[in-house]
């Protein structure tokens, strides 16, 4: 009986299962798409195309995987391995497949490859005797059938969580299109969520300031120019997670003024999130507010406007102004209200600016901080000053503009040296300080009394040493262990200030693998079969920014 009603159980659950992938694959055969799932089990992203993130917009879609790596992870087409990257960071162990239909996918944060290209970076990273490789494969090395498995679903590089990141690009312009437009049959009923709506006072230079929180079907009295925000999100059926959406639009007496729609994106242009988003919001609150209005610097192919998006009107004249936010499967949300110009809006600010058209250098004593031409999206207040330094840190703060205005181009902090002992200017290093005191390495290159270094962070700035090697230990073994049946060697490595500059590891005198991991501050020495039974000597050291360096020298044997 307990047989039967398990069997019973079993099939029930199998059932199911395969009437939820039939249901998937008619959607997709019924509507005419041609861009299958990547996985073997139920679609659901946690993340989606056009996100607002850190700096840039999200280039693909984050499919969860169920918690946990080790998911088999297919080609969606037929093609070849047109390039490998293998890194710390960024998308970690990440696979680029070329197809003939003119396509390239992405398949990120891999937990590792499928075993034949799994051999062929391996042979790359021991030739180049590098863990982090960026490789172009050459056509007809690596084919791929249609729906072949490549790799397993991994947490690499700078994932947040157990999860693939999967891109769809126009294999010649390298573009990201967004799946969810170009093909994926998905189910969703939910509509975004309108958060807030505000409006901003605009000068003639597009400096603003917040002016009031705008509520559904009221009238606002506002200046003549003004600038709308929002902040707005969505959710997918059978998802918590808030996403981005897909396009924002303002029409202003039932005229479209502005609009950016997530259908493609240019690498090229994804720093102009900074322009899109008022940076000063994500910088000290994590709010991330849609400007339906177009700085001067803002280049971002994404957004249509006329006038700028910026609402304009004579001394009482009323408008009527609606916010439409779409999803990329067609709900949409609408806010809709009124303005009335109620006064003139100022010409200037009362302030000393920055002209964002051209170079710019900001003195303090011997301090300096080079800003190129393009580095602002438009004007900016001057201002810098000293502070008193905190402990850890030598000599003042320099203070140039704040960490709340966006760099779109590197600018060159340059600092004299003179109040840094001479027998430890080799280990002097620079350092932003944010809004809440944390201190983080922006390095340096010196030459004579002067360092330098380059930065995409406005802020406070200063100078501090760091004489303090990296932290390294063994991990879960001891020297003189017997390692027989492991599968590797695990080292747990650090550094506090300078970060991680290189590291390296030899077994008998021989270059051998290092993975590294910093999210765990992890090193692992993968076995593989590449050592004899018997009594090994491993040799591991570890390198910080400014050349401080730790050992490890231990026995072990297999």
């Amino acid at each position: 009986g307990n047989f039967k009603e398990r069997t019973g159980v079993i099939f029930a659950r199998f059932m199911r299962l395969s009437l939820t992938y039939l249901g998937l694959l008619f959607v997709v055969l019924s509507s005419g798409q041609s861009l299958p799932w990547p996985m073997d089990i139920p679609p659901l992203l946690s993340g989606t195309f056009g996100e607002l993130r850190s700096g840039h917009f999200h280039a693909g879609v984050d499919i969860k995987t169920q918690g946990k790596e080790g998911q088999a992870v297919r080609s969606i087409w037929q093609g070849h391995v047109s390039r490998i990257k293998v890194s710390p960071y960024g998308y970690g162990h990440a696979l680029y497949i070329d197809h003939p239909n003119g396509k390239t996918t992405v398949y990120a944060h891999l937990q590792r490859f499928e075993e034949d290209i799994q051999a062929y970076v391996r042979s790359l990273q021991y030739k180049k005797r590098s863990f982090a490789i960026d490789v172009y494969v050459p056509k007809g090395k690596l084919p791929i059938d249609s729906a072949a498995i490549i790799g397993r679903s991994g947490n690499s590089g700078s994932s947040g969580g157990p999860h693939l990141h999967f891109e769809l690009r126009d294999s010649k312009s390298q573009h990201t299109l967004n799946p969810l437009t170009h093909g994926w049959a998905k189910s969703d009923g939910k509509k975004p969520i309108i958060r807030g709506v505000r409006w901003v006072e605009l000068d003639n230079a597009f400096m603003s300031r917040v002016g009031g929180t705008i509520r559904e079907s009221e009238l606002h009295l506002v200046p003549d120019r003004i600038g709308i925000e929002v902040e707005t999100y969505d959710q997918l059926d059978g998802s918590s997670n808030k996403n981005g959406v897909h396009s924002i639009e303002l029409l202003v007496d039932g005229k479209e003024a502005f609009s950016f729609t997530a259908d493609e994106l240019d690498f090229s242009e994804k720093r102009y999130i900074n322009a899109l988003t008022r940076y000063e919001d994500v910088a000290c609150c994590k709010r991330r507010w849609v400007r339906t209005y177009v700085l001067p610097g803002n280049r971002l192919s994404n957004i249509r406007s006329v006038s700028s998006g910026q609402i304009s009107g004579q001394l009482g004249q009323k408008k009527n102004v609606l916010i439409r936010v779409s999803d990329a499967l067609g709900n949409k949300r609408e806010f809709a209200f009124f303005i009335q110009v109620e006064r003139a809006a100022r010409e200037r600010w009362e302030m000393t600016s920055i002209d964002r058209r051209k170079q710019h250098q900001m003195q303090i004593g011997k301090a300096r901080a080079e800003v190129p031409q393009g580095a602002l999206y438009c004007d900016v207040r001057e201002q810098y000053r000293t502070e008193d330094a905190p402990k850890g840190v030598i000599g003042p703060i320099y203070v140039f503009l704040s960490d709340s205005v966006p760099a779109h181009r590197p600018l060159t902090i340059d600092l004299t040296l003179e109040k840094i002992p001479k027998a430890l200017r080799e280990k002097a290093v620079i350092v932003h300080l944010s809004a809440n005191g944390s201190i983080s390495s922006v390095g340096g290159t010196i030459s004579g009394l002067r360092i330098q270094a380059k930065n995409r962070s406005f802020g406070r700035y200063g100078l501090t040493i760091d004489t303090i090697p990296p932290s390294l230990r063994p991990y879960g073994w001891k020297t003189n262990s017997s390692l027989a049946g492991k599968k590797g060697i695990a080292l747990r490595g650090s550094d506090d200030l300078s970060g991680i500059e290189k590291w390296e590891a030899r077994i008998d005198g021989k270059w051998h693998l290092a993975e590294y991991d910093p999210k765990k501050n992890r090193f692992f020495l993968p076995f593989e079969g590449r050592l004899p039974a018997g009594s090994h000597q491993l040799e591991f050291s570890l390198t910080d920014g400014c050349g401080n360096q730790s050992q490890i020298s231990a026995a072990f044997s297999l």
